[in-house]
């Protein structure tokens, strides 16, 4: 098979698991590399983002599964009763999101980490963060994180942080290890 194949099947699995992909991980994961990803009027569009400098990240999971089709239908219910809401808060996202590409193709990590943490705060008011999401985030952040952020569908997976450099990366991992051993 072709990547394009590959990655055509592979979006065609994810949507017999939950409903509506966006493609994102599909893709990510075929092709590799960091990409951007929006979707207008109900196509999914995705760019390589370049990497100009390592990235030094911490990568926790909550040990919590959601479901994507419920977060999804629950978002997309938000969206519906609160239009002026939801359409203000995806273009602080998009804004956010356009600053973070910005900021990586140039290596400007701590603009990373910052931008990273805004984006966290937006999922607080989306409502797809949870407790133990929040706590992570605050915690790698309180041991030398540049930023950190939830990632996937929320309330629950997975949290990843950004440091500048191994030492900080591997420092971070570890006390993380400390407050909870089950970690890896």
């Amino acid at each position: 098979l072709t990547e394009d194949e590959v990655n055509l099947s592979a979006f065609v699995g994810e949507g017999g698991y939950h409903g509506t992909p966006s493609g994102a991980d599909n893709t990510a994961a075929t092709f590799g590399g960091l990409i951007s990803y929006r979707r207008v009027n109900g196509v999914s569009n995705f760019c390589r983002v370049l990497i100009t400098r390592p990235l030094f990240l911490v990568v926790c999971s909550t040990g919590i599964t959601t479901s994507t089709t419920k977060v999804v239908g629950e978002i997309r219910e938000l969206k519906e009763n609160n239009p002026t809401w939801f359409n203000a808060l995806l273009g602080r996202y998009n804004a956010c999101v356009g600053e973070a590409k910005a900021a990586m193709e140039v290596g400007n990590l701590f603009r990373m980490g910052e931008l990273m943490n805004e984006n966290h705060k937006l999922c607080q008011e989306l409502t797809v963060s949870c407790a133990e999401l929040d706590t992570i985030v605050n915690f790698c952040c309180e041991n030398g994180a540049l930023g950190a952020k939830m990632s996937g569908t929320g309330r629950g997976g997975l949290v990843v942080a950004l440091a500048a450099d191994e030492a900080q990366r591997d420092g971070i991992a570890d006390a993380v290890r400390q407050r909870c051993p089950a970690a890896k």
